[in-house]
């Protein structure tokens, strides 16, 4: 069985006959045909009805067409990926993404991207204060999104856009905006574990005399903080349809108010982005901007 075979066999089926199949593959009916009869001697099956006017496929050679296709997809797929990397387009890529970033537009950009980019393969960490920093530094990742970013000379960075972190708490629970203070005695504030090994100098726990209750990550501190277990500082986006909704209050803390925060990407500086990195990066600005 060879390739030439099973693209006859595609195109006397598309083209409708062999004639049709002569004008795609710009080779005479008898060697078509020859190739055919070989292909069917080989497999020890019949895969065309040659009673009628037309040939036609029979029931086992439609399903000897549908693997064909696959198989000559499949060829296609690895002409397309050689030829992409020898034009240095990235086998992979790695991405740190902080969770303080708007990730639902964040999500729906990556979704398209990774859609679009089939030949490179992507790898995402989501990192928590100086950890997604940390990974651009020290384990080779190829960009971060953060807000936490230090004027490090290997990093080049990029402004996006500005984020609003604010104290909040399910509204069943905390009842108003400014709580007795007797309620954080059972309701711990709820804070994320830093990611890096470095932590930058940023302070989301205030001054208060809080019980703390620590975690992994931001998803874990929205669904503890939405059940009612306690109160913490969360990224604005991310809990818009539940302060809209009135589940949950932007609380009124003395010692723990909203913060302005803005969102940077960064990349390594010390090495030359490939083009599906270059691409990103230039998606990235049009989108934020």
């Amino acid at each position: 069985m060879t390739l030439d075979q099973l693209e006859a066999l595609i195109a006397v089926v598309e083209g409708g006959g062999l004639k049709g199949a002569s004008t795609i593959l710009n080779k005479t009916q008898p060697s078509i045909s020859a190739g055919l009869k070989n292909l069917e001697s080989e497999l020890e099956i019949q895969l065309f009805d040659r009673k009628g006017y037309r040939i036609k496929l029979t029931e086992a050679g439609n399903k000897i067409f549908n693997h064909a296709k696959e198989v000559l997809q499949k060829r296609d797929n690895i002409c397309t990926t050689a030829t992409e990397l020898k034009q240095g387009v990235e086998p992979n890529l790695k991405i740190a993404v902080d969770y303080l970033s708007p990730y639902t537009d964040i999500f729906e950009l990556l979704c398209n991207f990774t859609h679009k980019h089939e030949n490179t393969d992507f790898e995402f960490s989501f990192e928590v204060l100086g950890g997604a920093e940390d990974k651009v530094l020290n384990e080779g990742f190829d960009i971060a999104l953060t807000p936490f970013i230090s004027k490090h000379a290997k990093l080049v960075s990029k402004k996006l856009c500005e984020l609003t972190v604010l104290p909040v708490g399910k509204k069943s629970v905390f009842q108003k905006e400014r709580p007795d203070p007797s309620i954080f005695g059972s309701r711990p504030q709820i804070v994320v574990r830093d990611s890096s090994k470095n932590s930058p100098e940023i302070d989301f726990s205030g001054d208060f005399n809080f019980r703390w209750l620590t975690v992994s990550d931001h998803m874990i501190k929205r669904e503890m903080i939405l059940s009612g277990m306690g109160w913490g500082m969360l990224e604005y986006s991310s809990i818009k349809k539940e302060l809209e909704l009135g589940e949950l209050i932007e609380l009124d803390i003395q010692s723990t108010k909203r913060k302005e925060l803005s969102l940077y990407m960064i990349r390594p500086s010390d090495k030359d982005p490939g083009p599906v990195l270059s691409e990103f990066w230039e998606t990235l600005i049009s989108s934020f901007n």
